[in-house]
């Protein structure tokens, strides 16, 4: 993927219910250097984990209710998560 070394990702109102998909699955996880990743305000319901490079995540202005400790623990890297007005 030409996009491999990709460090910042930012998809900040795109009507985004999810990153991750099955369709997509495959070329999202080789993104493998991304460090910033902000999705704010999309229609995101859920935590993206699978993105184990992130170290700052913003997703405020989402449609996340509830955080599950285990998947979170899976972004290893995580040093800071916005998720102001969720």
């Amino acid at each position: 993927s030409k996009f491999r070394h990709l460090k910042s990702l930012k998809l900040d109102r795109n009507e985004l219910k999810e990153l991750y998909t099955s369709s997509h699955a495959t070329e999202v996880s080789k993104l493998t250097h991304l460090e910033k990743v902000s999705l704010a305000k999309n229609q995101i319901t859920a935590i993206p984990y699978h993105i184990s490079s992130v170290i700052k995540l913003g997703l405020s202005a989402n449609h996340i209710e509830t955080i599950d400790a285990s998947q979170v623990s899976k972004l290893v890297n995580l040093k800071i998560i916005d998720l102001d007005q969720n």
